[in-house]
């Protein structure tokens, strides 16, 4: 098992420092027509969305995936982005940016995916809103590894930053151990556990309709409120 995460008392968001300006090399990739941070857009009437406000400047956030090697991060990368992702995701082997404009948050996320065997630095962390800790449903080395993970995203994130395990079934039916691992990490207070299938979009809609909640608290408790 990896060391057991510590997590700060009384994780209450505060106002973060804007991130530096991206690029202007990043890529942005075109849409395609499925379940994504762009469809479906949060309903207005949402009683959370209601709640919260929405705002009325833009602003940039970022949105980091994180988790060991092969457990599916490049895919549920590319699923959020665009909605659809390659015949054959290849792991990605060094950190890749993208951008993506949500117009019903008002908010540009720039998404990160970082390699199983990359562990991250303050440039990649640094004004994190929501950390994706990802994790294969049938492989308990992954879920274990989420420790680890979870350990440098709380000493290196911002307060006020969500934290969400992502299990990605690939196919097949989540292993019952392997949950067992993620439910004794799963601090209710802290974390939520969604479990997804970038390839057929089962569970998509709900895991993206939580990082623009998270990201709409995010930006209301530094300061954005509408």
């Amino acid at each position: 098992m990896g060391q057991t995460a510590t997590f700060p008392q009384g994780c209450i968001a505060t106002p973060y420092p804007p991130s530096p300006p991206p690029s202007s090399f990043v890529p942005v990739v075109p849409c395609t027509v499925g379940l994504s941070l762009l469809q479906p857009k949060l309903d207005c009437d949402d009683p959370d969305v209601k709640q919260i406000g929405l705002p009325t400047r833009t602003a940039e956030v970022k949105v980091v995936i994180v988790g060991g090697s092969c457990c599916g991060k490049t895919a549920l990368f590319w699923r959020l982005l665009t909605g659809d992702l390659p015949e054959e995701p290849s792991p990605a082997t060094k950190p890749d940016l993208r951008l993506r404009y949500l117009t019903d948050i008002n908010s540009t996320v720039a998404l990160w995916d970082l390699p199983g065997k990359f562990h991250g630095s303050d440039l990649q962390y640094r004004s994190c809103c929501v950390c994706l800790l990802v994790y294969d449903t049938g492989d308990e080395r992954s879920a274990e590894a989420l420790s680890v993970w979870l350990t440098e995203a709380l000493r290196l994130c911002p307060a006020g930053c969500e934290y969400i395990f992502v299990g990605n079934m690939k196919g097949c039916a989540p292993h019952p151990q392997v949950m067992s691992v993620v439910q004794k990490l799963a601090t209710p207070k802290y974390l939520r556990n969604f479990i997804v299938d970038p390839k057929t979009g089962q569970g998509i809609a709900e895991l993206c309709r939580h990082i623009k909640i998270s990201i709409l608290k995010y930006r209301s408790s530094a300061g954005d409120a509408p």
